[in-house]
């Protein structure tokens, strides 16, 4: 069996990856970009000049070849281009670059065609009986209402090589300082994140020699300091049981026992070391151990309301929530929550949110479910709503239950649109849904929710006036 990678290679080698793929991404967008665009703007001067040059050469039309051959050889010597001119039969008057004795007979090519027929005709032709590559563009030539011959223009497709190859040679530059950039940040990030994991390590593989006395890591993470601590609180009750004669063995084997449950976290450690870099906040420590905080609870609360969507799965087939699931709930407590879950998204988009939850209401209720419904709704309002708007969480209790509005003055739904807002994946407006990061399912779930505490989710909307999404669930 392979020896697992350090932690680091893991970090390291993906986020190095990501800053190659994407350099070399956008060198290839930006060399196409350049070569069509570079290939647009010669096709037009060319067309331009095609047009003047249909007036030298007209009055010579139809019969005068050899004054034809003439001017287009002028022509092309004036200018440095390619000169073809084509009859309507298809006969070939003069090219400049293609002696009379290697004439393609089988007729006129596409671009030729094109003009013949009355169009202007464009072609990167490589090779061909010139044996070298032009950028074509041809015209028709018209007189008396009626098209006389097609005449086609061309430059050496070197010239414009030429005019990229600069270009891709400082782009390549630029690419290759990116990378090596990417690559001394990326090396730096993954050995600032995997440096306290490794320090922890090794204390834990000196726990497990016997050396219980190891001095623990200093912490610089509010994460790794509960590790830490749980670390050092499993060697203290090791030590003591030591102590207390318990033997070595099965102090070692309950050791192992309880770190291999506690090391379960470090997972969610390092995503949380991932979007701290993410967010911005490596040169600022305040702000970096807030922001850290913030990243440890809502990772706990991921992983409860991940083992709440699980019983909401359970709740989709039997239509209502175990008993065991449901408790006494204050539902002021449980708006609480929701604000807390969106204020940092609200202060984001600068809405301000108002909450009208007295003390005293309450339900029996999965208490983080009901809190992921309100928050969902919250988000919904908030992304609805313009900077500097408001949105409102009202409570009231009627005769045997207790509703849960969520009110925004944003942009409403149209008539047609209510009867499925709840329905997965279902959006209003899939553009703006998507730019604004959700997901489809926010709506779904508070269904869903609604339903498994014997509730219903209703919506009221007027476009341009804004949308109150109500959670109506039994009073306890």
């Amino acid at each position: 069996m392979a020896r697992p990678k350090r932690l680091f290679w893991y970090l390291f080698l993906p986020l190095l990856a990501a800053v190659a793929v994407t350099a070399a991404s956008v060198v290839w967008f930006a060399a196409s970009s350049l070569r069509s665009a570079v290939e647009d703007a010669e096709a037009l001067e060319l067309e331009a000049a095609a047009r003047l040059a249909v007036f030298r050469i007209v009055e010579f039309l139809p019969g005068d070849a050899a004054a034809l051959r003439r001017v287009c050889g002028e022509m092309g010597t004036e200018a440095d281009r390619r000169i073809t001119l084509v009859l309507p039969d298809g006969t070939v008057a003069c090219d400049t670059a293609v002696p009379p004795e290697r004439y393609d007979r089988s007729g006129p090519p596409p671009e030729l065609a094109s003009a013949l027929a009355g169009r202007t005709g464009t072609a990167v032709r490589r090779g061909g009986t010139s044996g070298r590559a032009y950028l074509l563009v041809a015209v028709p030539l018209r007189r008396d209402g009626g098209i006389v011959a097609a005449l086609r223009l061309g430059i050496p497709y070197a010239a414009i090589e030429e005019h990229l190859r600069s270009f891709r040679l400082r782009l390549v530059g630029v690419a290759a300082a990116t990378v090596a950039l990417g690559a001394l940040v990326s090396y730096l990030f993954a050995r600032w994140l995997s440096r306290p994991i490794e320090e922890l390590r090794v204390a834990v593989d000196r726990f497990a020699a016997g050396d219980l006395r190891a001095s623990l890591p200093a912490p610089y993470t509010a994460e790794v300091a509960a590790l830490r601590d749980a670390l050092g609180a499993m060697a203290v009750q090791l030590h003591a049981r030591i102590e207390a004669a318990e033997g070595l063995e099965r102090a070692r084997q309950d050791f192992v026992g309880n770190i291999s449950h506690e090391l379960k976290t470090p997972i969610t450690t390092i995503s949380g070391y991932v979007e701290l870099l993410l967010g911005g906040a490596l040169d600022d420590r305040p702000a970096a151990e807030r922001y850290l905080e913030t990243i440890r609870r809502q990772s706990e609360r991921m992983n409860l309301i991940f083992n709440d969507l699980l019983v909401l799965s359970q709740l989709e087939r039997r239509m209502g929530a175990p008993a065991s699931v449901l408790e006494q709930t204050e539902v002021a407590d449980v708006v609480a929550d929701a604000l807390d879950a969106t204020r940092e998204r609200a202060a984001e988009a600068a809405v301000r949110v108002d909450a009208d939850a007295p003390e005293g209401v309450r339900v029996r209720a999965a208490p983080l479910l009901l809190s992921q419904a309100v928050a969902n709704l919250l988000r919904n309002a908030i992304a609805h709503t313009e900077p500097g708007g408001r949105v409102r969480v009202c409570v009231s209790a009627a005769a045997g239950s207790v509703a849960i509005t969520v009110l925004d003055f944003g942009d409403g739904i149209a008539p047609e649109h209510l009867p499925r807002v709840f329905e997965r994946f279902y959006r209003v407006d899939p553009g703006r849904s998507r730019r604004l990061g959700g997901s489809g399912l926010g709506l779904a779930i508070v269904k869903h929710i609604a339903l498994a505490h014997g509730g219903t989710v209703t919506v009221v909307s007027a476009v341009g006036e804004g949308s109150a999404f109500t959670i109506t669930v039994p009073a306890s």
